[in-house]
């Protein structure tokens, strides 16, 4: 077989030396045929393939948007945000995935009843109306998009914990 760009890995000492099976490095590009172990966090950019990627402990990214008018939030930095609500509020949602790809989010949201909430033309609630939030208390909602943000379905998960 061809040992064209494959890793090598020395066992023992030298000269055992092995073209390892299923591994090849061009000095850009690890290609990998097969299962990988990954025992240690793994930060993976730019997958330009479809594919699926498993865990035993999938952890989501946490942004606290603090307090304030005017909130964009921001699709590529978490997919799980808080709120607190101190004036009325504008949210914004911004980037997206492009479509066909489908993106969820959560927002904490914390006493946004005390004031007047503005969302996204974009969101689609049930009925066609924005639920009622809780005064002093917290509420949980969710939104989803598939469509590059032109559509949001937005729903209200819990309401008044407090």
């Amino acid at each position: 077989g061809s040992t064209d760009n494959a890793v090598l890995t020395l066992n023992g000492t030298s000269p055992n030396i092995s073209a390892e099976s299923g591994l090849t490095y061009d000095g850009t590009l690890l290609d990998v045929t097969g299962n990988v172990d990954i025992s240690a966090d793994l930060t993976v950019n730019n997958i330009t393939a479809d594919v699926s990627i498993y865990t035993p402990n999938f952890r989501e990214l946490y942004s606290n948007l603090g307090t304030g008018g005017n909130v964009t939030i921001n699709l590529t930095t978490a997919n799980n945000f808080k709120y607190t609500a101190n004036a009325n509020v504008t949210y914004t949602f911004s980037n997206p995935p492009t479509a066909p790809k489908g993106f969820g989010f959560t927002l904490v949201y914390v006493n946004g009843g005390n004031f007047t909430t503005t969302w996204p033309v974009a969101v689609q609630w049930a009925g066609g109306i924005a639920p009622a939030l809780t005064a002093n208390g917290t509420d949980i909602l969710v939104f989803y998009t598939y469509d590059s943000g032109t559509t949001y379905y937005g729903f209200l998960s819990a309401s008044n914990l407090s």
